[in-house]
C-alpha cells in the first residue's frame, strides 16, 4: 500500500528498510506543523493589513494553505538531495513565521 496510509508505528518500523519512508516522515511533520502555524499567521496578517474582511481574511487564509502545499510538494520532488529536501520542507515554514512576528511587532510597537 502507499506510505500516506502507514500508521506512524509502521512507518517507524519501516525506516531502516525504504528510504521514501524518511521523505513521508518529514513531510508529515511539515503538514503538522505548518496546519498548527496557519492560524497564527491568519491572525498575525489580518492584524498588519490596514483593512480587514470576511473575505480577505479567507483568501489570505487560502493563500497560505497554498503555498504550504507548493513548498511541500515541491520539497517532494527534490527528495533526491536530502539537505534540499530538508531545507525545503522546514525553512519557508520558520522564515514566513519569524517575518511575520517580525512584521507585528514593528507596527504594533
Amino acid at each position: 500500500s502507499s506510505l500516506k496510509f502507514f500508521t506512524l508505528n509502521r512507518l517507524l518500523s519501516a525506516w531502516n528498510t525504504e528510504k521514501e519512508v524518511v521523505i513521508e516522515f518529514h513531510k508529515r511533520i511539515t503538514q503538522s506543523l505548518w496546519q498548527f502555524a496557519l492560524p497564527i499567521l491568519a491572525f498575525l496578517w489580518s492584524s498588519i493589513m490596514p483593512y480587514s474582511s470576511l473575505l480577505s481574511s479567507i483568501l489570505l487564509c487560502g493563500l497560505w494553505y497554498l503555498l504550504s502545499y507548493i513548498f511541500i510538494a515541491v520539497a517532494q520532488a527534490y527528495s533526491w538531495n536530502f539537505m534540499l529536501m530538508l531545507m525545503l520542507f522546514y525553512l519557508p515554514l520558520f522564515l514566513v513565521l519569524g517575518l511575520s512576528f517580525f512584521i507585528y511587532r514593528k507596527k504594533t510597537v
